[in-house]
């Protein structure tokens, strides 16, 4: 089983190895520490805040975020000048929806290791959230000119273009990443609201369905699918669609949630006319009582 180290643990290693350290020169501790004070044996340091880095990550995945930010802070303090430590750090931020600790955290990450694309990619993904579109693109662009097989760094590249309004270069990304992953659903998906917004339903519609064929489980692209579907009449199959999208995730019936997932304003427009339809409003009222249920039977 994993170890987590408190702060209180560490300080008494530490003081264990200052001891250590004193009576291996054959001096009384007590009185060294009158003339002379070791200090604490990097090595050591840069195991414990190794130790403390993977034990964050292993709250960060049970959604311990509090405590995953906790350990990851002491880490960095630990090991200041591992760039690794800074970008658990950042990314923890990130998770947390704390952008704009986040983005000074991994600018720190990228000065102490500039050529690390993992760190460019999550730093462009922070600038994103934080609405600074140009210095994102900066960033993805920087992590892209070192690591340019990756599918995800090209998919971020798009979605920062998109949230500048930039759609032809948006579209020339997501085709970038799917050339790279041609089972890269999010930027299938996301090629998709391209389309949607420059007026092509029917591309749209075909890039929601290869989407949503990829990944049965994620309501994003049924969702999508279905509005494309109200949109031209074909009002039975899109709220069958519907339903079982907001049966997937409550959450999409939130326009706050479409927008966060880059949804743009004429398909926003149009999914908010759908998601009144009755049959929609009691599937998703429904959804949300059965979400509540579980959570309390938990």
């Amino acid at each position: 089983m994993s170890m987590g180290w408190t702060q209180t643990a560490l300080a008494a290693s530490v003081g264990a190895l200052l001891m250590a350290t004193s009576v291996s020169w054959g001096i009384p501790a007590q009185s060294q520490a009158l003339f002379y004070s070791p200090y604490p044996d990097a090595t050591l340091l840069k195991a414990q805040s190794a130790q403390l880095a993977s034990d964050a990550i292993r709250l960060a995945q049970f959604g311990r975020i509090a405590e995953a930010l906790n350990r990851a802070r002491l880490a960095v303090q630990l090991d200041p000048t591992a760039p690794e430590l800074w970008l658990i750090l950042g990314s923890l931020q990130l998770e947390n929806r704390a952008y704009k600790e986040a983005v000074p955290t991994l600018q720190e990450a990228r000065q102490r290791d500039p050529k690390n694309a993992n760190i460019l990619f999550t730093l462009g993904e922070a600038l994103m959230r934080n609405q600074q579109y140009p210095e994102a693109i900066e960033a993805l662009e920087a992590g892209l000119a070192i690591k340019n097989d990756d599918p995800n760094g090209f998919f971020q590249l798009g979605n920062a273009y998109l949230l500048q309004g930039d759609l032809a270069a948006a579209r020339k990304q997501f085709m970038a990443a799917i050339a790279l992953s041609d089972t890269f659903w999010p930027a299938i998906n996301n090629l998709g609201l391209v389309d949607y917004e420059q007026g092509d339903l029917t591309a749209a519609m075909a890039n929601f369905e290869a989407a949503m064929a990829l990944d049965e489980t994620m309501a994003e692209p049924r969702l999508a699918l279905a509005t494309v579907l109200f949109i031209k009449g074909r009002i039975s199959e899109a709220e069958q669609l519907g339903i079982k999208a907001l049966q997937l995730d409550p959450s999409y019936g939130d326009l706050e949630t479409l927008r966060i997932n880059l949804w743009g304003s004429r398909l926003l427009q149009d999914a908010q006319v759908f998601l009144q339809r009755p049959r929609i409003r009691e599937a998703l009222f429904q959804a949300r009582l059965s979400r509540q249920e579980q959570g309390e039977g938990l």
